[in-house]
């Protein structure tokens, strides 16, 4: 129960000197954003992205020569990804739809393929309607193990059994049991099980696997009303500064929806919106004026979900400088 209640953090600088400061909660948000971004990443083994960037299991993370216990880190991401929930921390990553569906302890069916892999459904539908015949298909898969072709049966002696049209749909149904449920069984169990160490099971199983999605990771929609009403200013500024009016103003007709979320993203790390509103944002963001001439760039604090604006001299000085640092990343700062 301890890392249920407040967890704090302290970053060591590149000398070995902790920096200075009290986490009051943004720091901590920083620390799993990063740990969870590092850890999402395909490039490390653990996970894999569809072809639409959705994220589920690397089914061969066993073969992974840099994970010894590759269980153990599907545990410890789920029990951190059930403390962001916990604690209303909106992730950026999203995970695809039949992995959601089994955090909350569904099994999936050929339908549900599409959101893993949507070319293999389409082929599966295909076969469905159409002759068997002639296509050389058996009872098996061919796995690609970290370079290496591997042959797995999805039946005893598979690779032996060629399919008919009198066991086609048996293969289809056998093939997306496979694909989505006993190829990533291990991983799936073990993230559940770090997962209910923080979320209850009879909780999770109250939402659909489209609403678990919005609370893990927020909704793209970004409502530009909402958010201004939930936000702070400090240092000189106000809701009623010439530079903040301009601010909104840019967000609001010169940005489209891409642009809206890059800058959320930007601001807070993450660019999609809290379920039920900006208010549920913590730390709340807030706009601070910076010093320094306008020819800075502005920058975010993102632990703390803090814009820096500098105060230029024209509306149009802003949104050259403010594009220019979204589309860059090049104003961001860790605390």
């Amino acid at each position: 129960n301890q890392i249920k209640g407040r967890v704090q953090v302290q970053f060591i600088n590149q000398h070995g000197i902790p920096e200075s400061g009290i986490d009051g909660g943004g720091l901590f948000k920083e620390f799993v954003t990063e740990l969870l971004r590092a850890a999402f990443d395909p490039q490390l083994g653990l996970f894999k992205q569809t072809a639409h960037e959705f994220t589920y299991p690397n089914p061969t993370s066993h073969a992974n020569p840099n994970f010894s216990n590759h269980l153990a880190y599907f545990q410890f991401v789920g029990m951190i990804v059930g403390k962001c929930l916990y604690d209303g921390i909106i992730l950026e990553p999203q995970f695809a739809n039949f992995f959601l569906r089994k955090l909350l302890g569904y099994r999936n069916f050929v339908d549900d393929l599409g959101s893993l892999d949507t070319e293999v459904y389409k082929n599966l539908l295909y076969l469905k309607n159409n002759s068997a015949e002639g296509l050389g298909l058996t009872f098996s898969v061919a796995r690609d193990v970290f370079g290496d072709s591997k042959v797995v049966d999805l039946i005893p002696n598979g690779s032996e059994i060629e399919v008919t049209d009198k066991n086609r749909l048996r293969f289809i149904y056998e093939m997306a049991d496979f694909k989505l449920n006993r190829e990533i069984a291990q991983q799936s169990n073990a993230f559940v099980a770090g997962l209910n160490y923080i979320i209850r099971p009879d909780w999770l199983r109250m939402f659909e696997a489209e609403e678990l999605d919005r609370l893990i990771s927020g909704t793209p929609v970004i409502d530009l009303a909402d958010l201004r009403r939930n936000t702070n200013y400090t240092g000189g500024y106000d809701e009623n500064h010439e530079i903040i009016r301009w601010f909104w103003s840019i967000l609001d007709n010169e940005f489209d929806e891409k642009e809206r979320r890059s800058f959320l993203k930007f601001s807070t790390s993450v660019s999609r919106s809290p379920l039920l509103g900006f208010r549920h944002l913590y730390p709340k963001f807030c706009i601070q004026r910076s010093s320094g001439d306008s020819e800075n760039l502005p920058t975010s604090s993102t632990c703390m979900n803090l814009l820096k604006l500098p105060r230029y001299n024209s509306r149009e000085k802003l949104l050259e400088k403010l594009k220019y640092s979204i589309q860059s990343a090049s104003g961001f700062y860790l605390t």
